[in-house]
């Protein structure tokens, strides 16, 4: 049986394509003319237009190169890229122009023995299947026909798969003809029927099976020269599998009801089974079969394999829905953190799962990015109900610590590259709004304000208050009393404690014979008569209570005070919550900052060992509800799953963001910005950010500065025609975001502003038509082929969106910007 009548459409094309570019390849490059439509279908005997079909398919995926011309004709690009390695192959090239152009000619042709087989290439080759890929190797290289195996391993560990693979790599290196056969049988459907068993199996004489007269090939026979796969054999009766041990032992077998008739079993033979190695189920296949390979559980892989098999099958999605789309490290956290009893098959599936429920989100709704995002809100229950507030793994935590962006990007035909590495100033709130007459003065009573309460988390807030005379206290109350308007400046404990602060030192000064504190411009008995009477009031309870007379110039000071701190107590308060791995930990922390300020600000949602991620995700955004204010929530956190809680809270219509690897004096530190006020909650959020050092290489919030924020506006926004500045800067900055995990570079604001303004109008030249020339552009493909050939691939997301395809004129152009760094 050929293996092409098992291939689908597009595999036998891609086929065609493969064995037609080598076949070319010792005549030289100039031979390279490539395969058109008419020749494949004819060669295939397949309809002309169903091929075209594939072979546009096979180009847009990236496995093919699109020669333009009449006919367009194409090559394969692996092919290609093994025979000439280091050269930039273009997915097009252009009319008028030759594939020679970018081809190193004196590059000699690579043997295909050389190159890595899908089985060296297999997740795990390097790891945890580093033992299984050798012995897989060996039986199948062994002459004459290899040697017999028996693979073991749980139920969807991969067994038919590494077998698939097993046969590839004998095809590819010559131990196997090209129309090998690969059978696959199941023994467990035909647990039940013995008989029937042996005829699928060993084939049978005429009259052997009631009912069949003529005489049948089974598929031992069917499989000459190949390899026949028979899993679940530990489902077989006894009787079968001491057949199959002569089988094993002696290459011989006989059909059923032809017992003097021996046969030649000219085949490779792979067991599999999902009993271990010495279950006795196998015991006969254990003692029978030459080469045993045990495959491990998923679980036992270490998490960056897992990873590696979420991006594969991820990167399949994103193929099959021809959708980008993102997913944030936490999510991707989640998935390798969580049981997955069904191994691969049940990863794969709980993959689909997850892009059907985006897919689904995303087709109702408006994406004007066109970049699907993947969310806490598509993942399935049985990954959130398992997962808990326990400590996590400490091999997943330094993985996923290793990640050098937030994001992973997965576009049509294009995988990934992990993201891993080897293994400032604060900002001041805006004013709280300016005295009518003041000026300058106003600006530096609220910077006094600010200081005043700043010093509550110092630790020297007792025995601050503790020095403040109790007349002076009583007095001070009784004002808030008199005045209910100033109420909200007497219980907040910030204000209130600099109120009193500052009323103690002018009480000193004034007792000292020291001059009062400077006193705004402009007369506050007029501008602001209700302060102004209030500090009156105040000066004359003084005298009554200590004896003292306070000057003019504190009684405007007093005013002063009393009408920001009344602005600042107020203005609605960012909502604060603290989510935290451990038992204890969030409760503890939050009861520290609340003790430390004399009020209830920041609230405490424990991720403990027993609760599950739904279970929290419900609580926090019922918490976000119930602290928002107006102003939105700022969620501190520690590490993942928790630091992108705010998306999720986001969606439910709450404003919300996120600052994780939350430390107790960076808590203390934000809970004092958001009561002292004047910060919003983005301003709240990057201040937090900030103050924790961000991962070398991240480029995370980069649209978020105020820096590139301001090139977009006031750059793009001015010089683009046709394209939206905000889009081609998110989409040009995910692009960057991929390509400098590629190359290994941090990034910084001077190259992002590079690159991102001269995309956003090389993407506006392509579309006019108007591509720029590039001298000497065979020289420098040739010395910078890899760079051109990365920066395609990259680019080629933009252009989906933008809908253009780059030219390599251009993307020489691009590749200048990076060589200076690359360097």
């Amino acid at each position: 049986m050929s293996t092409q009548s098992k291939l689908s459409r597009q595999d036998r094309v891609l086929e065609e394509l493969r064995r037609a570019t080598a076949a070319s390849l010792p005549a030289g490059v100039d031979a390279l003319s490539g395969v058109d439509a008419a020749e494949a279908a004819c060669t295939l005997a397949l309809d002309r237009a169903n091929v075209s079909k594939e072979l546009n398919a096979l180009c847009r995926a990236g496995q093919l190169i699109k020669l333009q011309g009449k006919p367009t004709r194409f090559l394969h690009r692996t092919v290609l890229a093994g025979a000439f390695p280091g050269c930039f192959l273009p997915s097009t090239v252009p009319l008028g122009t030759s594939l020679s152009q970018y081809l190193v000619q004196t590059a000699a042709p690579m043997a295909r023995e050389n190159e890595l087989s899908g089985l060296e290439r297999a997740i795990g080759a390097n790891g945890s299947l580093r033992a299984a890929v050798e012995q897989a190797k060996a039986a199948v290289s062994y002459p004459p026909r290899g040697l017999h195996t028996l693979i073991t391993g749980s139920a969807g560990v991969g067994k038919i798969r590494f077998a698939r693979l097993m046969y590839e790599y004998a095809v590819q290196f010559g131990k196997l003809a090209g129309d090998a056969p690969f059978l696959s049988f199941n023994c467990q459907d035909y647990a039940g029927a013995p008989q029937l068993l042996m005829a699928q199996l060993f084939g049978h004489g005429k009259g052997a099976v009631p009912g069949v007269e003529k005489s049948r090939r089974g598929l031992i026979e069917q499989a000459a020269g190949g390899i026949l796969y028979l899993d679940g054999v530990q489902k077989l009766p006894p009787k079968v599998q001491e057949l199959l041990a002569t089988l094993i032992e002696k290459n011989t077998f006989s059909r059923m009801g032809e017992a003097s008739v021996t046969r030649s079993g000219d085949l490779m033979l792979i067991a599999a089974s999902t009993a271990p190695t010495g279950a006795a189920e196998i015991a006969q296949f254990t003692r029978s079969m030459p080469v045993l390979i045990p495959l491990p559980d998923l679980g036992d892989r270490g998490p960056l394999e897992l990873l590696e098999h979420l991006v594969l099958f991820f990167s399949r999605e994103a193929k099959a829905t021809g959708v980008p789309f993102r997913i944030h490290k936490d999510i991707l956290a989640c998935l390798v953190s969580a049981p997955c009893p069904g191994q691969i098959g049940e990863l794969k599936s709980r993959v689909k799962i997850i892009c059907s429920l985006a897919y689904l989100e995303y087709a109702g709704s408006t994406a004007p990015s066109g970049l699907m995002e993947i969310g806490y809100r598509h993942l399935p229950g049985a990954v959130t109900s398992h997962l808990t507030g326990a400590a996590g793994s400490p091999e997943v935590n330094a993985l996923f610590s290793r990640f050098r962006q937030d994001f992973l990007l997965f576009t049509p035909g294009e995988s990934p590259t992990l993201p891993l590495s080897p293994a400032e100033e604060e900002e001041k709130p805006p004013d709280a709004g300016e005295l009518p007459g003041g000026g300058w003065n106003a600006e530096k009573m609220d910077s006094y304000i600010e200081r005043c309460i700043g010093r509550l988390h110092t630790g020297d807030t007792t025995a601050g208050l503790k020095n403040v005379p109790p007349a002076l206290y009583e007095c001070v109350q009784r004002l808030f009393l008199n005045h209910p308007a100033y109420q909200a400046v007497g219980q907040n404990p910030g204000l209130l404690h600099g109120f009193l602060l500052h009323l103690k030192g002018a009480v000193e000064r004034c007792s000292g014979g020291l001059p009062p504190a400077s006193s705004p411009r402009g007369d506050l008995r007029y501008t602001n008569p209700q302060e102004y009477a209030a500090a009156v009031e105040l000066r004359e309870a003084l005298v009554q209570a200590m004896g003292i007379t306070l000057p003019e110039g504190e009684l405007d000071f007093i005013a002063m005070y009393l009408y920001l701190a009344l602005k600042w107590a107020g203005a609605s308060r960012v909502g604060l919550l603290c989510v935290l791995h451990g038992e204890g930990v969030a409760q503890g922390m939050a009861a520290y900052v609340n003790s430390s300020y004399g009020a209830r600000l920041v609230r405490a949602i424990p991720y403990e060992n027993a609760t599950a991620l739904d279970l929290l995700l419900e609580q926090v955004s019922q918490a976000a509800h119930e602290e928002d204010q107006g102003a939105g929530v700022l969620l501190m956190t520690d590490l993942e799953p928790l630091t992108e809680l705010h998306r999720h809270v986001a969606a439910s219509g709450i404003r919300a963001e996120t600052v994780s690897s939350i430390s107790l004096p960076l808590m203390l530190d934000l809970t004092g910005k958001a009561l002292r006020g004047g910060f919003s909650l983005p301003a709240l959020a990057e201040a937090g950010r900030r103050a924790v050092p961000a991962a070398e290489g991240t480029i995370d919030g980069a649209l978020g500065s105020s820096f590139l924020t301001r090139i977009i506006d006031e750059i793009l926004s001015t010089s683009l025609t046709f394209l939206n500045p905000r889009k081609a800067a998110e989409t040009l900055l995910l692009v960057l975001s991929s390509t400098l995990t590629e190359l290994d570079l941090s990034y910084s604001d001077e190259i992002a502003v590079k690159f991102i303004f001269h995309c956003a109008h090389m993407l506006e030249r392509v579309i006019r038509g108007e591509a720029l020339k590039y001298p000497g552009l065979r020289g420098f493909v040739n010395a910078h082929g890899a760079l051109m050939f990365l920066l395609e691939r990259q680019l080629a997301y933009a252009g989906e969106v933008f809908g253009v395809t780059i030219p390599a004129c251009e993307l020489a152009y691009v590749a200048e910007i990076f060589l200076p760094f690359a360097s």
